[in-house]
């Protein structure tokens, strides 16, 4: 046997622990994992000397804008910040301009992936007007449905002219939601004062738990599956706790802000640390960790959620919440691991295990023999300072900025190929895929 690619000379995480081996790549997979000399003849060695080679990291949560939001971040300059993140596969957010809530909508962003993604791509849907479209988008393969209980219109349920959640039980399609209840917001009230460091309090605790409760009242009733966004509070931890011992079908995920920043923050960055749900206390980070820690947290997102910096400098009112994360979001997790704050192995196994579970993505998440070899390689060998000035995004500014980090990005594997090797991007546009999810029910029920 000649295989494509021997890469050798790593610390590979496999079965929940590092071993040394070579993992040997043919026609995109791993075929083998091996002591080096036992490695088959190949076209091309790849010798690490000594580095972490890592699952290709899988995002659930992210928004790559493009279209009207193009600006912002596209489709190629996204995957690219991706890439360089070690991110292989992530999953797009359907709040752009337009809203993505149509399979007209859908194939624009399939044609975008095709012509400019360099990493993997699957894509979300907000809840279509009817059926006919919902069936549709179904088909073609959406990731889920995500509903924004922060908003009216489109983004939610508002405008559906039939069931929308029995609609999903029946097609087994699960629903993603962000858990804040627009009715809890306090941004036209006098509450408090307008202004970043209040907007922990302008978005209170009690909006996500209201949000959480009114979900868990929806999948009583039409017994779909839910996901619980960026959860941000200990009151939720606590929620979210009882509901994983009683075994409901409830997936949760956190981001890497919500673990590692609290709202003091606000005060150095203002609002570049602006966020929705918002960075919270710091016993609220702590009860986010303890929660992650106890392997209750099916899923790290990194909610990358890139703006113009000139937007961001904006009074708060106007400045649009969200920063970008792909570039941040695994060295600054896995530099908490050091001093045992997290959990090497929940934190990685949230990261690319998990999210392939939950999103049904077969032969993704693992470093094993049949598995499509998406791989990260990372140097664990020095410090470095977060820069965003060198991010790959569009948007180069970050809450992280000047904080130090041990663990640094060197290479990304996308099925086999080396897009990414030290700050360079490797391959032209369109390398990457649309991830088509397969979830169609032939039975499914027309009582809407």
């Amino acid at each position: 046997m000649i295989a494509d690619l021997v890469i050798s000379g790593g610390k590979v995480w496999h079965a929940g622990e590092f071993v040394e081996c070579a993992i040997v790549i043919d026609n995109g997979k791993i075929v083998k994992l091996c002591k080096e000399p036992l490695a088959p003849r190949s076209d091309l060695r790849l010798n690490v000397n000594g580095l972490l080679i890592l699952p290709g990291l899988i995002d659930i949560h992210s928004h790559l804008r493009d279209f009207k939001l193009s600006y912002k971040e596209d489709f190629y300059t996204g995957t690219c910040a991706a890439a360089s993140g070690g991110f292989t596969t992530v999953f797009d957010m359907p709040n752009t301009e337009p809203v993505t809530n149509s399979p007209i909508r859908l194939r624009e962003k399939i044609e975008k992936i095709h012509l400019n993604a360099i990493v993997n791509v699957g894509l979300y849907s907000a809840p279509p007007k009817n059926i006919e479209e919902f069936i549709e988008l179904v088909n073609m393969g959406i990731a889920g449905f995500k509903v924004y209980l922060s908003e009216y219109g489109e983004l939610n349920t508002d405008h559906c002219n039939y069931n929308f959640y029995n609609a999903c039980n029946n097609y087994n399609i699960r629903v993603h939601f962000h858990a804040e209840l627009r009715d809890f917001i306090n941004i036209n009230t006098t509450t408090c004062e307008l202004n970043v460091l209040n907007h922990h309090l302008i978005r209170p605790t009690k909006a996500e738990i209201e949000a959480i409760n009114y979900v868990f009242n929806l999948k009583s009733i039409y017994k779909f599956k839910a996901h619980i966004c960026h959860i941000s509070s200990s009151d939720s931890c606590f929620l979210i706790s009882k509901v994983k011992y009683n075994h409901l079908n409830i997936s949760v995920e956190v981001t890497p802000h919500h673990l590692i920043l609290n709202n003091n923050f606000t005060s150095t960055w203002g609002n570049i640390a602006k966020v929705n749900p918002p960075l919270r206390t710091e016993y609220d980070r702590k009860m986010l960790v303890k929660l992650l820690n106890k392997g209750l947290v099916d899923c790290i997102v990194t909610d990358h959620s890139p703006h113009a910096l000139e937007e961001k400098s904006k009074d708060y009112c106007e400045a649009p919440s969200g920063f970008p994360n792909f570039e941040v979001a695994l060295p600054v997790l896995l530099s908490r691991c050091l001093n045992d704050e997290l959990i090497f192995s929940h934190v990685i196994s949230a990261m690319s295990e998990n999210p392939a579970k939950l999103l049904n993505l077969k032969n993704k998440g693992k470093i094993e023999p049949g598995f499509d070899a998406d791989l990260v390689i990372v140097n664990h060998k020095g410090e470095y300072t977060i820069d965003p000035e060198k991010f790959k995004s569009k948007a180069r500014y970050s809450p992280f900025k000047n904080m130090k980090v041990k663990f640094k990005v060197f290479k990304t594997i996308l099925g086999g190929l080396l897009i990414y090797d030290e700050d360079e991007i490797l391959v032209k546009k369109g390398c990457g895929k649309f991830v088509k999810i397969g979830v169609k029910n032939d039975s499914f029920s027309k009582t809407y």
